[in-house]
């Protein structure tokens, strides 16, 4: 949820920057805001690059595939 500037009170859907940073940190950018919503604020905000997380996601879906056929032969 926002909390502060125009859009306070909104809800948003994504991921936490600092969670994704930790596995991976090519998939961050950090900018300092100072302007639109947070005018006046010179802090430094952290953003996902989604776009370049779709490849690493399809990817994991693969693997996590594979693993479930495995285990599925396993069982029968």
């Amino acid at each position: 949820d926002w909390n502060k500037g125009s859009r306070k009170g909104q809800h948003e859907i994504g991921l936490i920057a600092q969670e994704v940073e930790e596995v991976f940190p090519f998939l961050v950018r950090e900018k300092v805001k100072s302007t639109g919503d947070f005018q006046n604020d010179n802090t430094a905000y952290k953003s996902v690059d989604y776009e370049k997380l779709v490849g690493v996601l399809i990817e994991s879906v693969k693997e996590l595939s594979a693993k479930v056929k495995t285990l599925e032969a396993k069982i029968q």
